[in-house]
């Protein structure tokens, strides 16, 4: 299931989905599907009954996934700023903090040490 996940195989996952023992996939699928940067197999998985948790935005790789997780209504919670921060995702914490993600000590401590470590 991981590898089809990764790979955005939907038919690999279609497939892994049939065959699984009690009929459901394993809610972390979503997370890694985000942290892959896969958002049709993230639509697929929401289609599937595994829906998208308030910590979502954590796992997202790139600002593609954030606009799309904002776009489908996804609330921010006061750690993704610092999360993007943290992971050098620059384009992301912009994005976020012009859609109500608000900046606090913890983001701003986050991005100047990791500005230092640079």
């Amino acid at each position: 299931i991981a590898a089809a996940i990764t790979r955005g195989s939907l038919r690999c996952l279609v497939f892994a989905y049939g065959h699984m023992p009690n009929g459901a996939l394993p809610p972390e699928c979503m997370q890694l599907a985000a942290e892959a940067g896969r958002i049709p197999v993230m639509q697929m998985l929401q289609r599937m009954g595994i829906f998208y948790d308030k910590y979502i935005y954590v796992t997202a790789a790139n600002l593609t996934v954030v606009k799309h997780l904002r776009g489908i209504g996804c609330e921010w919670v006061t750690n993704h700023c610092s999360h993007f921060a943290g992971r050098n995702m620059l384009d992301c914490l912009i994005f976020a903090n012009a859609h109500g993600c608000r900046w606090n000590a913890h983001t701003t401590q986050t991005a100047a040490l990791h500005g230092r470590a640079k």
